[in-house]
């Protein structure tokens, strides 16, 4: 919600702007920014008071301009320049936007200054038009600040409002806050309509429990033109596009009110009942931005009794809009059903400055009020004639929200002591009525808030108005010691262990899109889908992380970065929701040197793998079975504990590469969470006694694993065997594979014929295999 400081000093009396978005960011919306709607610029208003054409060019035309203490020669470009017309003027020195204006010679006439259209100023399209220069009205004064005279000397305030807050949507309700937050009074325009003797002919009906009330004003005598430069200028301020007198003032209002409005030409309605009705199946509207979209039964429809007119809520149709011909308007204003209108909107893909209200809930109070306001100025700025009564059907009162809350309560909440009479003065600043009852409040809710419907929420309230800063920090009292759990303990290891290796950890969205779901884990249940998804990509709860490290991979090689390391800790929604890690490697590997450039292997995803698992304390080992669709099934592995599947590794199948945009990548995912016990130590001490290393080489067939070999060395019941790992592997008719054993006790240090007795041990529980050792020092 962008403010014009102009339009809300209307309302409530402000000094320094700056101080009202520093209070307000503190008790009420965070304040995005704060900024002029246009740069200050020394221009000035000037007459134009001869115009010739150039000797030299047919489009440029010489002007004698009146600046009030001179006058300036000037080429100009523009079209639409004429003689007598009030402008703007730059003269030399001043600095535009884009442009330093200088003196000059054009085509060997000189110009000395520049008529400047409105995005020469600062106003770009589509809010200024760059086809020609900014004609001025006949009230300008020559000499005199044009930017005062447009009103374009405005203070913009830039709220980023959170869902709830639909009330500060709206001119009124921001008027509100503020005079709550410096506790000053607001006061708002009167509204006065002066009707015809014409009776109102238009008859409402409504078949639809998505539209609670319906009314409509008809006007006749209107004069389509140009809105005044105040009027256009409060709408630049708010990011809308000045249209004509008619369109602009319903914009108008909404803004004012927090109320949308919409404008149908009575002469192309067809008729003049008025039904509001669910869509029919088939049926299809062509809306005011000239895209034919088709409805569905859940769509609200406005209609002429048969043909549809307007999406309701949303948007309006081209056939019925409103243009330069316009004399007759059949003025519209409702409340929809916050639910139909959200679901419309994001179905047609049609977010519009109406329905962004109607989804948060309009005040039902205001919907004649807005209505009569826009008849109001209809008749000041188009010379509207405004008919008899007003047409309606529906609801237009809701029930009072009542909150009953003791003062008690309060200050628990609170979690410090605050009298009554502060609860009472807090309530009145926010125009709440109240009533006390042996220190029990009971509130009613104006219906402008729709967002306080609790107790919670009438905290909420008091605590902002209060000031957080004036609730004292405490620490809560509670009698058990504080400390990490060891699955948070870990976690942090995780970090630390991945961010030495050089990775950079990642927080990506948990939802994906539906064809990747599935890349992961096979054996999961059926992906939960969002009922509203955000987009197409973020359709269902992955059952994945490695597809979203995925798309931030393809983000770095788009970008000519090749070497990414990244790691995620997050969780896979499945029956059980548990906690997975992720990573993904590309680019050089971990054993490149500065003369070479050795790109990401297997063994350098899989040794980073290892790390996580001793880091762990489980002992895993690598086998070939079935893996997810999206791992290279020749170049991948599953990671096994205790002959259960814990993670995959490997690289990435090269139909998803490809997919993905991607160099060469390797990923791995791990379901740690569930390998973890209380009894977990990931801190080590440092042994104090050396280690004893042994190799030794056993010729085994070329089908053999190397697993298995591994796996035959660890099942010897030695007695000082601390790790296993493969060493050298020589393959021609047989295989030669060399292990490297280390053995070491944490009480002493180890002689050499408890070292040999362990290596006797292996090797005859290799030999039970019919693996054969030979001994590489004979």
């Amino acid at each position: 919600m962008k403010l014009s400081t102009i339009w809300l000093k209307e309302f409530v009396d402000i000094k320094d702007v700056s101080n009202v978005a520093r209070l307000f960011s503190l008790h009420s919306q965070e304040v995005e920014a704060v900024y002029p709607l246009l740069q200050p610029v020394p221009l000035v208003v000037g007459l134009v008071k001869e115009i010739q054409p150039h000797p030299e060019a047919d489009k440029l035309s010489v002007c004698q301009v009146d600046v009030g203490s001179k006058t300036l020669q000037i080429v100009c470009g523009a079209p639409n320049v004429a003689k007598g017309q009030k402008v703007i003027v730059a003269q030399v020195g001043t600095k535009l936007p884009e442009l330093l204006i200088q003196q000059a010679m054009i085509r060997g006439v000189d110009s000395q200054g520049m008529i400047c259209s409105l995005p020469e100023i600062g106003i770009e399209p589509p809010f200024g038009d760059a086809s020609g220069i900014e004609v001025l009205g006949d009230d300008a004064v020559v000499g005199s600040d044009p930017l005062a005279y447009l009103a374009f000397d405005d203070t913009v305030i830039e709220l980023a409002l959170t869902p709830n807050r639909g009330d500060l949507l709206s001119m009124m309700g921001v008027a509100y806050d503020v005079g709550a937050i410096l506790d000053v009074p607001v006061r708002f325009p009167s509204v006065s309509v002066k009707e015809s003797t014409t009776k109102n002919p238009v008859t409402i009906k409504i078949d639809t429990d998505g539209c609670p009330a319906y009314a409509a004003r008809v006007l006749e005598g209107i004069q389509i033109q140009p809105s005044p430069a105040w009027l256009k200028a409060r709408l630049i301020a708010a990011g809308i596009r000045p249209i004509n007198n008619v369109v602009d003032i319903t914009n108008y209002i909404m803004l004012e009110t927090g109320q949308p409005l919409h404008a149908f030409d009575l002469d192309k309605f067809g008729s003049n009942t008025v039904l509001v009705r669910q869509a029919k199946a088939g049926e299809k509207v062509m809306a005011l931005d000239e895209i034919e979209r088709p409805l569905t039964t859940d769509d609200v429809v406005i209609t002429n009794g048969s043909l549809v007119t307007a999406i309701g809520g949303v948007k309006g149709g081209l056939d019925t809009g409103i243009d330069a011909t316009t004399k007759r308007v059949l003025l519209e204003s409702a409340t929809f059903s916050p639910t139909k209108i959200r679901k419309t909107a994001q179905r047609l893909d049609l977010r519009s400055e109406a329905s962004s209200r109607f989804e948060k809930g309009v005040d039902p109070a205001r919907t004649l009020l807005a209505l009569d306001r826009a008849a109001m100025m209809l008749q000041e700025l188009a010379s509207a004639s405004v008919h008899q009564g007003v047409a309606k059907a529906g609801v237009f009162e809701s029930t009072p929200v009542v909150i009953e809350m003791s003062l008690k309560d309060i200050q628990t909440s609170f979690g410090m002591s605050i009298d009554s009479s502060s609860i009472k003065d807090i309530l009145r600043r926010l125009q709440f009525e109240n009533t006390v009852n042996n220190e029990v409040f009971k509130v009613t809710v104006p219906s402008r808030r729709q967002d306080v419907k609790s107790t919670q929420d009438l905290v909420e309230e008091l605590a902002r108005l209060f000031g957080p800063n004036n609730i004292p920090s405490t620490l809560p009292n509670v009698a058990t010691k504080g400390g990490l759990r060891p699955l948070q303990r870990v976690r942090r290891a995780l970090r630390r262990q991945l961010s030495s290796l050089g990775f950079h950890e990642t927080v990506t969205y948990s939802l994906v899109a539906e064809e990747v779901v599935d890349l992961g884990w096979t054996s999961l249940d059926t992906p939960i889908k969002v009922q509203s998804p955000m987009s197409e990509t973020k359709a269902v709860l992955r059952q994945s992380v490695v597809p979203s490290l995925l798309d931030v991979v393809k983000y770095h090689h788009a970008r000519q970065i090749d070497d990414v390391r990244l790691f995620e800790l997050s969780h896979i929604h499945n029956a059980v929701n548990e906690e997975v890690l992720a990573g993904a490697i590309s680019g050089q590997g971990f054993q490149a040197r500065w003369n070479t450039k050795e790109n990401v292997s297997f063994y350098d995803v899989s040794g980073v793998v290892k790390q996580v698992f001793d880091l762990l304390g489980v002992e895993f080992r690598y086998q070939r079975r079935d893996v997810p669709a999206l791992y290279h099934p020749g170049q991948s592995a599953a990671c096994v504990v205790n002959g259960n599947v814990v993670g995959y590794v490997g690289n990435v199948h090269p139909k998803w590469q490809k997919k993905y945009d991607l160099k060469e990548t390797l990923v791995f995912e791990l379901r740690w969470s569930k390998l973890i016990n209380d009894s977990v130590d990931i801190v080590k001490a440092v042994p104090k006694f050396p280690a004893v290393v042994r190799e030794l080489t056993f010729l085994v067939a070329n089908d053999v694993l190397a697993q298995d070999v591994i796996d035959a060395a660890k099942s010897a019941k030695t007695t000082y065997l601390k790790e296993v790992h493969v060493f050298d592997v020589y393959q021609t008719t047989e295989t030669a594979m060399t292990l490297s054993c280390v053995f070491q006790d944490d009480t002493k240090t180890l002689s050499s014929d408890a070292v040999q007795a362990d290596v006797e041990l292996i090797v005859s529980a290799l030999a039970s295999k019919q693996y054969r050792f030979k001994d590489v020092l004979k």
